[in-house]
């Protein structure tokens, strides 16, 4: 042992001394080290990197300790540590991560003399009250992060931080002490700089514009409450990349000037005051992300005007309009020319209809326009389009030119009015989910692509018709609750289905119900909603109430477990207020370990939506009784 070099002994509590370890130990990584302190006898003379995370450590040692060799020291989530030692003796130290030191309330001055550290993470020491001024002869830091450090006095820590001529990273989110940020004056390398969440922002100083050359990123995110307005400096930042003011609620301009941003790839202003944008917007010809959506609902009609033109958007591949509550007068006929555009979302806007020019958009792979409730018709949209989501438009009655995305992977039409869709669906090869829910005015779906894997249709109150299903060998989940309308499901029995729900559907409950009884006992995995009002007879253990326990037969192994739930129906979401029955097959590959004679098993349900009144467990491996069940829709014959 006297020549080991890396020890790694996690989670371990040693007894005895340590007089006989290692002289030469270059790396120790002891996460959850037991001890108070490091032990006086504990020879770490020649240790590179010391790896302490998730530490009983109190005080890392008393008085000063001699580490020439010391690199890199993890104290990360040791929450017993209440203040950092004398680190005046660690001179090679370069990184020093204290991140979720909840019980740390300050780091020692001596942290001044640490003329080679580079990083500097404080991150969630939610105690931590004191930083000492002497941070600012750090020389060689590159990476500080103060994120959630909520006690610290950020005021008068700024002087200290304006020092720091090396950083790269500054990370001062969620401190509510922080009202505005440092001078960069000193700044000139900082390459990041991320303020989420300080609500009290009042001022971003304007000496920003002198980072023009290296600021890459900033992230000003939710600094919802006070920040109005940015300096006009800003625009200087000619390298900045990324540009996040996501929820900054009271910020209601921009700089004029800000297309001199001009490698400005991903501005996000999504749910701001901004309700119009500068014209130099447009020379922002770099924009990968532009995200201008309004997610308030009480402000709707506040969301920010697209630029007058989109030709000059040549890179663009995200576009994010949604609640903008644009018409067609207003949204740009030129958006075909957005060669690049991946995904585009337009939910929540009051067109009547959208460009022709959509159809061009060569590229376009994912379009969204869920609650545009003015929406009549769709024009022809590019082929190759993966993704179509038109939830809850009203208005849109026909889906005349549906019929020539045959690219489409997922189709969302919840909520529409119209009565049928285009019988072309079954040429949809590459359609694996359907979302039809709440199409109240739906009677009958055309046959559908053998490729398709999840049909959810529930709450089509008007549904009495489904094509034979026979085909469609890779469907996984059928959600057809509150169809009560629908008698008959044809071709189930070929289905190996992970997932069925009849729930409001009694005729088709009781149709169904003595085959889905059988797929519990298939081997696979599987749940099933039915109506229902008691356990059928047939599950091994039954009791009313909210749990079940029960204790594991001798000499039984249990090759999986069927599982029934009696719960009341939710009114509000689910049409109904009867009872229904829930069923799951779990089988004993899902166990996280295997069960034994004589083990308890308690089952309960942690959901506070429902209230279950009885439940039900027949172990894998009993056989089940055929005799009929009393009560309820379901009945086993």
């Amino acid at each position: 042992m006297c020549d080991l070099r890396l020890l790694q002994i996690n989670y371990v509590h040693l007894n005895g001394g340590y007089e006989h370890l290692s002289k030469n130990l270059r790396l120790l990584c002891w996460h959850g080290f037991p001890s108070e302190s490091l032990p006086a006898n504990f020879g770490l003379e020649k240790v590179v990197a010391l790896d302490l995370q998730h530490s009983k450590i109190k005080q890392l040692w008393k008085g000063e300790k001699s580490l020439m060799q010391l690199k890199f020291l993890n104290l990360c989530c040791s929450n017993l540590l209440v203040e950092t030692p004398v680190l005046s003796s660690l001179p090679n130290l370069e990184r020093l991560l204290l991140k979720k030191c909840r019980s740390l309330v300050s780091v020692h001055k001596s942290i001044g003399c640490l003329q080679k550290l580079v990083v500097l993470d404080l991150e969630y020491c939610l105690a931590l009250t004191h930083l000492p001024r002497s941070i600012c002869y750090l020389t060689s830091l590159e990476y500080l992060s103060l994120h959630a450090c909520k006690k610290l006095n950020m005021l008068k820590l700024m002087e200290s931080v304006e020092s720091l001529k090396a950083l790269k990273f500054l990370d001062l989110s969620h401190c509510p002490s922080l009202t505005k940020t440092p001078s960069f004056l000193g700044l000139c390398n900082l390459e990041k700089l991320i303020i989420r969440g300080c609500e009290n922002l009042a001022e971003v100083h304007e000496s920003i514009g002198c980072l023009d050359r290296k600021l890459v990123l900033l992230d000003l995110r939710f600094c919802r409450r006070m920040l109005r307005e940015l300096p006009n400096s800003i625009c200087k930042l000619k390298y900045l990349r990324k540009l996040d003011l996501l929820g900054c609620e009271n910020l209601c301009k921009l700089p004029e000037e800000l297309g001199n941003m001009e490698r400005l790839m991903d501005f996000d202003a999504t749910c701001t005051g901004i309700k119009h944008l500068p014209p130099s917007i447009v020379r922002l010809k770099n924009l990968i992300n532009l995200n201008l959506s309004s997610r308030n609902v009480k402000a709707l009609g506040s969301g920010a005007l697209p630029p007058v033109s989109f030709s000059s958007f040549v890179f663009l591949r995200s576009l994010d309009l949604s609640g903008c509550r644009l018409s067609e007068y207003v949204m740009p006929s030129d958006i075909g020319n957005l060669s690049s555009l991946r995904k585009l979302e337009l939910s929540r806007n009051n067109f009547r209809r959208l460009p022709d020019s959509i159809e061009s958009l060569s590229q376009l792979r994912f379009l969204t326009l869920d609650k545009c409730t003015n929406l009549q018709s769709l024009p022809m949209l590019p082929s190759g389009i993966e993704s179509l989501s038109a939830s809850d438009c009203q208005s849109l009655t026909t889906l005349s030119n549906l019929g020539c995305l045959t690219s489409l992977v997922t189709l969302v039409l919840n909520g529409a009015k119209f009565c049928s869709l285009p019988d072309t669906l079954k040429d949809f090869s590459l359609l694996t989910s359907l979302h039809l829910s709440d199409c109240t005015n739906l009677k009958a779906l055309p046959e559908l692509p053998s490729s398709l894997m999840h049909l959810h249709a529930n709450g089509c109150t008007s549904m009495e018709r489904l094509p034979n299903l026979s085909n469609n060998l890779n469907l996984r989940s059928l959600v057809l609750r509150c169809c009560n309308k629908l008698v008959e499901i044809q071709g189930l029995q070929m289905l190996h289905l992970e997932l069925i729900d009849l729930a409001g559907c009694k005729e088709l409950a009781n149709t169904w119900c003595n085959f889905l009884f059988k797929e519990l006992f298939g081997g696979a995995k599987i749940e099933i909603f039915l109506p229902g009002s008691k356990v059928p007879k047939w599950f091994s253990h039954r009791r009313s109430g909210s749990s079940l326990s029960f204790d594991v037969p001798v000499d039984h192994k249990i090759q999986g477990l069927i599982v029934c739930a009696i719960y009341g129906g939710n009114k509000v979401v689910d049409l109904t207020s009867d009872d229904e029955m829930w069923l799951c097959s779990i089988p004993h590959t899902d166990f996280r370990f295997p069960f034994e004679s004589g083990d308890k098993i308690l089952v309960s349900a942690r959901s506070l939506t429902v209230q279950v009144k009885e439940w039900g467990v027949h172990l894998g491996g009993e056989p089940r009784d055929k005799s009929s069940e009393e009560g309820g829709y379901c009945r086993v014959l």
